[in-house]
């Protein structure tokens, strides 16, 4: 996982994998200053998934949407994928925007470092949801 070409795609079908249905627009998936791969998926209160949080930074970019809003957003799930040797392991958060309150987690592991394990890994993450998003 050395670039993050194909993340968003392999995590897209891991919720796909986990009964979710997610947008094309939906994740997004940067490295943060430590080099972890992270990604945010924003959710509606009816558990479909919104625009993506680069959507949301080009909006307030342009002046359209005030920084600090999430658009609609009722839950996030923050999350971060991480890889040690032949592992991969997807860990996530479900997260209230409104109260920062944590509503679930999950994790998930996998065997190898391919797009096909990130794929297993984050759907066995989503799934270990308690279906507060189905």
């Amino acid at each position: 996982m050395n670039g993050l070409q194909g993340v968003e795609q392999a995590i897209a079908d891991g919720m796909r994998d986990a009964g979710l249905k997610p947008r094309p627009d939906s994740i997004y998936v940067f490295r943060n200053s430590s080099g972890l791969v992270c990604f945010y998926i924003r959710l509606n209160a009816d558990g479909d998934t919104l625009p993506s949080m680069s959507c949301i930074v080009d909006h307030i970019s342009n002046g359209s949407v005030k920084e600090g809003t999430v658009i609609g957003a009722k839950t996030m799930i923050v999350g971060c994928i991480q890889q040690a040797g032949n592992q991969t392991r997807t860990a996530a958060r479900e997260v209230d925007v409104e109260t920062g309150v944590i509503q679930d987690t999950g994790k998930g592991d996998a065997a190898g470092t391919d797009g096909k394990s990130i794929r297993e890994s984050a759907g066995s993450a989503f799934k270990a949801f308690k279906g507060n998003m189905s």
